[in-house]
């Protein structure tokens, strides 16, 4: 089965769609961050695999178990070459204005389009994704899921910032990355993910399961965030509701029914720490 068969009946759309504007991209960034979720497991369990384009196709679309943002980044990044538009992957830049210094492995895409304008394409950036193309340095305000603000604008150096503000009364806009427009390769991409397995360094990605994604309603609008740690399952659709996590047997089951991640992980006691991954991605 060739590459965009695999790739549009993974995120459930019809295998002629085509993307003939910005508008169209939007539909697909919103139908991947659907249909992957978003997790750490092969991280936890060291299942993890060197990452190239072959190794993300198996475990994106076929064998359907999701990934981190270099994952699902190179996935978007694979699908708008393969149909021929101008894109190319960045890493975020080692700044003292990322929020932690892990922030600089994440991976996320850029898109030059016919309109003579660069667009930032994040779909792996969990609850504060804009599920649009968003220009670099408009500063123009996108509204997410459950009300979440996010912007990019420029830092006026040749850098940029991809800014956030939950939907808290009074809230502040943070920086959730800072970076530039250089492309990078496989290479730089695969040094991201060996940082992100490095056990001398305990984070929440490499201690603590956290599977995430975004739910739809029957129209197939997104309308909320499901996201399973290892002791609860927390949904949010503009009010968040929390179930307890009792068993490996019952993780295992929303993990693939809620989840929607086809993946065998056996929970441990200390994964059950409370509040933690809900803080960070639900």
């Amino acid at each position: 089965m060739d590459f965009l068969t695999l790739f549009y009946n993974h995120v459930n759309l019809p295998i002629d769609f085509k993307v003939n504007n910005l508008e169209d991209l939007e539909v697909v960034m919103k139908a991947l961050c659907v249909s992957t979720p978003f997790n750490n497991l092969d991280i936890l369990d060291g299942s993890f695999v060197e990452l190239n384009r072959e190794s993300t196709i198996q475990k994106v679309l076929i064998e359907k178990s999701g990934g981190q943002c270099y994952h699902i980044s190179v996935m978007m990044y694979l699908y708008m070459i393969e149909i021929g538009l101008d894109a190319t992957m960045f890493k975020v830049l080692s700044s003292d204005k990322n929020p932690t210094p892990m922030s600089e492995n994440h991976i996320s895409c850029l898109l030059k389009y016919t309109d003579g304008n660069t667009y930032l394409v994040d779909v792996s950036i969990g609850v504060f994704c804009p599920l649009k193309p968003i220009l670099i340095d408009s500063e123009t305000i996108i509204t997410g899921v459950n009300g979440n603000l996010c912007r990019s604008r420029s830092n006026g150096d040749g850098t940029y910032l991809f800014e956030c503000k939950p939907n808290v009364e009074q809230a502040p806009w943070f920086c959730m990355y800072h970076y530039n427009l250089e492309p990078v390769g496989f290479p730089e991409v695969r040094k991201c993910q060996l940082n992100m397995v490095n056990d001398n360094v305990v984070f929440l990605l490499n201690s603590l399961p956290v599977i995430f994604r975004f739910t739809q309603d029957e129209n197939k609008a997104i309308n909320g965030t499901v996201t399973l740690s290892g002791n609860s399952l927390t949904e949010n659709r503009g009010a968040k509701e929390k179930k307890p996590i009792t068993d490996s047997a019952q993780f295992k089951e929303y993990l693939v029914s809620i989840l929607k991640c086809n993946y065998n992980f056996e929970i441990k006691p200390q994964y059950a720490r409370d509040g933690i991954a809900e803080a960070a991605f639900a």
